[in-house]
């Protein structure tokens, strides 16, 4: 369903946005929307650009975070030879 579960942070968060539930993946503008409703129903009233949004994919993450308001890090990852990017992730390894 998600990456989060595979890091062993899952316990670390009150709540996260998945694309699967939403319907719409990044750089959607109703993915972030719907974070920005759930950081406000958690954290209570917060402006856009109070938000901090973290990815690895500069189009996905970064670019559709700034496109909403958010403000954004670009996680690169590509010097890493550890880190492998799956581009379509049918062909990717199988988790436990």
């Amino acid at each position: 369903e998600t990456v989060l579960p595979m890091t062993g942070h899952m316990d670390d968060f009150r709540w996260f946005v998945c694309s699967q539930d939403v319907g719409v993946e990044k750089p959607g503008a109703a993915i972030f929307e719907r974070a920005y409703r759930e950081a406000q129903f958690w954290a209570g009233p917060l402006e856009k650009d109070e938000i901090l949004h973290i990815g690895d994919s500069l189009e996905a993450d970064y670019c559709g975070a700034r496109a909403f308001g958010f403000q954004a890090l670009y996680l690169d990852r590509s010097q890493n030879a550890r880190v492998t990017v799956y581009q379509d992730w049918l062909a990717a390894s199988e988790y436990p």
